[in-house]
């Protein structure tokens, strides 16, 4: 008879895996920076919601215009969580006219990526 005790095999991976999970801030850090990255590219190609044209003696792209609000965005990271926001009064007037703060499809992937890297390395 050939016996495994699987609790012996497993018990090193369950420890690791049960630190990384006591400290999420290194996956949660990527993710932030993924959202961010993601809500710049919204606003690059003005993807989401209705986008009205600059006039034509305007000659900066929409929302580009001083990237006040473009360098703006920035993570805070919790214990098991992660926002992004933005310190600019006006974001919320121009979120709701022209939406670039939502987490895309892609993001959404690239999340989960991320958190099966950090947790099952």
């Amino acid at each position: 008879m050939l016996e495994i005790n699987l609790i012996d095999h497993v018990s090193p991976f369950l420890t690791e895996t049960e630190e990384r999970i006591e400290n999420l801030s290194p996956a949660l850090t990527e993710i932030g920076d993924i959202l961010i990255a993601g809500i710049r590219e919204n606003i690059d190609t003005q993807n989401g919601g209705s986008w009205t044209e600059r006039q034509q003696d305007e000659p900066w792209p929409t929302m580009h215009k001083s990237n006040t609000l473009y360098d703006s965005f920035y993570a805070t990271i919790g214990d098991n969580e992660v926002s992004v926001n933005t310190d600019v009064e006006y974001a919320h007037y121009q979120d709701s006219m022209r939406p670039f703060m939502f987490i895309r499809d892609e993001d959404e992937q690239k999340i989960e990526d991320v958190l099966s890297q950090f947790l099952l390395p």
